[in-house]
């Protein structure tokens, strides 16, 4: 795995899509962490970026018993059409432990943010509360691996 991902995905309109796309973040995320600690740019933060591929792992599988279970449920219509969720990431190597927690950092934000809109801008109007507090946790998640790193990056 290089450390660039690039994830591009369309509207989505049933509660399957938005979890496919959070799917493909947290995998992505996963080898992320990953490819840091084969790499050796954990020097310093390695049980640090362990217990966040981990939690990234735990991540996945959340997500992965979500999309399993049958009638998850479908996104009411949405007043406004053009939510849709594109972004392409693209991260060069990092070259220093700093720099990679930089950009574990980033990553993060994007992650967090990423729940977050889609928790005020699309599941405010779903009937699928289950899948309302699942995004929430994981958003808090994200949430907390950021002040991690933020905790290590002294700011």
């Amino acid at each position: 795995m290089k450390y660039s991902t690039k994830i591009k995905h369309g509207k989505p309109s049933t509660v399957q899509d938005i979890l496919k796309i959070a799917l493909s973040k947290e995998k992505s995320a996963y080898g992320f962490y990953d490819q840091l600690l084969s790499d050796g740019k954990g020097r310093g933060s390695i049980s640090v970026f362990k217990r966040l591929r981990d939690s990234e792992e735990e991540h996945i599988k959340i997500i992965q018993r979500m999309i399993d279970k049958e009638g998850s449920g479908i996104l009411k219509s949405q007043s406004s059409s053009n939510i849709e969720y594109k972004k392409i990431e693209k991260y060069s190597k990092p070259r220093t432990p700093v720099e990679a927690l930089e950009l574990a950092l980033v990553r993060e934000k994007s992650a967090a943010e990423f729940y977050s809109g889609f928790i005020s801008n699309v599941l405010g109007n779903t009937v699928n509360l289950g899948l309302l507090v699942v995004l929430k946790k994981l958003h808090n998640a994200e949430e907390a691996h950021i002040k991690i790193i933020e905790r290590l990056l002294n700011r």
